[in-house]
């Protein structure tokens, strides 16, 4: 199976060394020669022969299990020089076998879908960034808490299925995490989940769309977090109906990104930009409606009504979080 090749690590400050993740399919060891030290970085699975030749790279630092074996997979702790691990579609019951690769520094896990606990992962003291997506039976992440090193920590489904998170209780337990993202994700806990979150004093930048948490979850985090890039929501987003492909020196890129325009990047370098106008509100909070941007007086009252009801949420966050003081 080809797997996608975008790439959604944020690279920014340094948390990711990892190569792009489209370069996996030009890193196979088929022509390596045996022990060769000129190896740093390589992508085997279950069709490749002589895999264990893998084990005698003596500088490897990056390794890609795509579609792994069993035996791939276990093989993992055997590798005392790796730095980087990605794993991709595979079911294991228990992913115990990786709390032998110590040396670990960042660590991806895409639909690795067969195990449900993540306390493995405590065992590895250089672990500082991670990324799931896509985790089918994961619904518990404080099997996280205690992993003392981890400063970026990212936790996505898909456009078609949100990964489960039971609550955010773990995340006081991260106590150098310093970049949080979720994206389609859904707390199974009742509202608020985010006070923890809140109450982290290490967090820096903070990934969370408009939509993912209740509007209530939102204004805890943006009273609780008011310098943490990412933490403003306010009470609503402008969103697009339009986008516009163009090349990367395309000076309608810098122009959109100048104004706040929406900008996306494809594996391919294809870029989509946002029409000069946005075409609706989103009001903040999961399964808020949008509205038409339409200039009329009746379009203002309903947006000064989101305005008055975010601003209640953001008392009542204020509240919640003295509380919990």
């Amino acid at each position: 199976m080809k797997h996608h090749l975008a790439d959604f690590l944020d690279r920014d400050d340094g948390h990711w060394t990892f190569t792009p993740n489209r370069q996996r399919y030009g890193q196979g060891i088929a022509d390596a020669p045996d022990g060769s030290p000129d190896v740093v970085v390589a992508t085997i699975g279950r069709d490749t022969t002589d895999w264990e030749r893998v084990l005698d790279f003596p500088r490897l630092e990056e390794l890609t299990l795509h579609e792994p074996s069993k035996e791939q997979f276990e093989a993992v702790g055997r590798l005392r020089s790796i730095r980087r691990l990605r794993v991709t579609h595979h079911r294991p019951k228990t992913i115990e076998s990786l709390a032998a690769a110590v040396g670990v520094e960042e660590m991806i896990l895409e639909y690795v879908s067969g195990f449900s606990d993540l306390s493995p992962l405590r065992a590895l003291p250089r672990l500082r960034s991670v990324y799931f997506e896509n985790l089918r039976r994961v619904t518990r992440f404080d099997g996280l808490a205690g992993c003392s090193e981890l400063r970026y920590l990212a936790i996505h489904g898909t456009l078609d299925w949100d990964q489960p998170i039971h609550d955010f209780e773990f995340v006081e337990e991260l106590p150098a995490l310093e970049v949080l993202s979720a994206h389609s994700v859904r707390a199974l806990a009742g509202p608020p989940v985010a006070l923890p979150i809140a109450r982290s004093t290490s967090l820096r930048r903070l990934r969370i769309m408009n939509q993912i948490l209740t509007a209530l979850d939102h204004a805890i985090l943006e009273v609780g977090l008011p310098h943490v890039d990412g933490a403003r929501f306010g009470p609503w987003e402008l969103e697009y109906d339009k986008y516009h492909q163009v090349a990367q020196d395309d000076p309608r890129v810098e122009e959109a990104r100048r104004a706040g325009r929406s900008v996306h990047q494809r594996y391919d370098g294809l870029i989509s930009v946002a029409a000069p106008e946005p075409a609706w509100f989103r009001p903040t909070g999961r399964g808020a409606r949008r509205f038409r941007r339409n200039g009329t007086k009746a379009n203002a009252r309903r947006c000064a009504d989101v305005t008055a009801r975010y601003d209640d949420l953001k008392d009542e966050a204020r509240r919640l979080l003295g509380e919990a003081s």
